[in-house]
């Protein structure tokens, strides 16, 4: 099995993960959840890039939605040096699985694919606010 080192470990600091697991049961309540592919730079900055993508998932969940983030999933079992291509390609698929796609920040090589994507499949791609 490749040697992962996931980038996104500890990426929230020890003293606010008790504030975040606190979640207003409202937005658990909810029986309708849009799923949203979270599309977002990776590669550029793992570890602030994984920080960033953390907050939108979070904002996106307490809105109601189930955010689909693979920069936070698969840097746990990708190698993205050796296995970009893999890592694409489960992209990919996550975005078929997804009711719309989010686009943050600059757009990167992988984000122009999962647009491209989405648009092949007419899932709605619309951009989201930065925190």
């Amino acid at each position: 099995m490749p040697e992962t080192g996931s980038k996104c470990s500890n990426v929230v600091p020890e003293g606010d993960r008790a504030r975040l697991a606190r979640v207003p049961a409202e937005a658990v309540r909810s029986c309708e959840v849009s799923t949203v592919f979270v599309s977002h730079p990776f590669s550029s900055s793992p570890r602030w890039n994984c920080s960033q993508v953390a907050k939108i998932a979070r904002r996106l969940a307490l809105e109601g939605h189930l955010p689909l983030a693979p920069q936070l999933l698969l840097p746990h079992f990708i190698n993205e040096n050796v296995e970009r291509d893999f890592a694409l390609k489960l992209c990919l698929r996550l975005v078929a699985l997804s009711d719309e796609v989010r686009v943050y920040d600059e757009l990167s090589e992988g984000m122009r694919l999962e647009i491209a994507e989405a648009e092949r499949l007419g899932i709605p791609v619309v951009k989201g606010e930065l925190l």
